[in-house]
C-alpha cells in the first residue's frame, strides 16, 4: 500500500506543478529578415483585446510593464508609449499560448523603435517585425514567448520531490 503513496504524491506534485498560471514573467526570442533576439518580458493585470481580426487572441491580456534583452547585440529597452510603431498596445496573451495579436510589443534598439506582432500580411499569417521608419509588414519573423514559473510553481516541485524521496526513504529503513 506505501509504495502506491509515492507514485499517487508523484503524479498529484507533478500535476500541479503544470496547472498553468497567469505568469507575469515571460523569456521571447525572435530571429529572421536580418535580426536575432531575445529577452525578457514582465507584464501585469488584465486587458481587454482592442483588435478586431481573425489572427487576434481571444480572452484577457496582460499588459507588457517592462521588457529587456538585445535585439542583434544591443540593448533592448520598453517598452515604447502605445501607438509608437505600427500601432503597438503592448498586450500579451496568456491563454493559449502566451502569445501577441496585431498590435502587440513596441520596444527600442540602438535608436530604433520597433513593434513585434502577430498578424496577416498578402495570406501569410505569422510574426512581423515593424520600424518606425520601414513600414508595417517589413519584416517576417519567428517570435517565442514563454512563461517562467512562479516561485510558487518551483516550491511545490520541490516539496513533491521531497515528498517522495521522504516516502522512499521511510520504505527501504522498514525492509531493512
Amino acid at each position: 500500500m506505501k509504495p502506491h503513496f509515492a507514485i499517487v504524491a508523484l503524479g498529484l506534485m507533478t500535476g500541479l506543478a503544470a496547472i498553468p498560471a497567469a505568469a507575469s514573467t515571460y523569456l521571447f526570442t525572435l530571429s529572421g529578415s536580418g535580426y536575432t533576439g531575445s529577452g525578457t518580458i514582465t507584464s501585469s493585470g488584465s486587458v481587454s483585446n482592442p483588435w478586431p481580426c481573425g489572427t487576434c487572441a481571444v480572452g484577457p491580456g496582460q499588459l507588457v510593464t517592462a521588457i529587456t534583452g538585445t535585439l542583434n547585440g544591443n540593448a533592448i529597452t520598453g517598452p515604447t508609449a502605445p501607438g509608437t510603431t505600427a500601432g503597438n498596445n503592448n498586450h500579451i496573451y496568456p491563454s493559449g499560448g502566451p502569445f501577441l495579436d496585431w498590435g502587440d510589443l513596441g520596444f527600442s534598439s540602438n535608436g530604433v523603435d520597433y513593434n513585434a506582432f502577430n498578424g496577416n500580411y498578402a495570406g501569410h499569417p505569422g510574426y512581423f517585425l515593424a520600424t518606425s521608419n520601414s513600414g508595417v509588414y517589413a519584416n517576417p519573423i519567428n517570435f517565442t514567448l514563454s512563461a517562467v514559473p512562479e516561485p510558487a510553481s518551483w516550491a511545490l516541485m520541490i516539496a513533491g520531490f521531497g515528498l517522495v524521496g521522504a516516502t522512499l526513504r521511510r520504505r527501504v529503513r522498514a525492509t531493512a
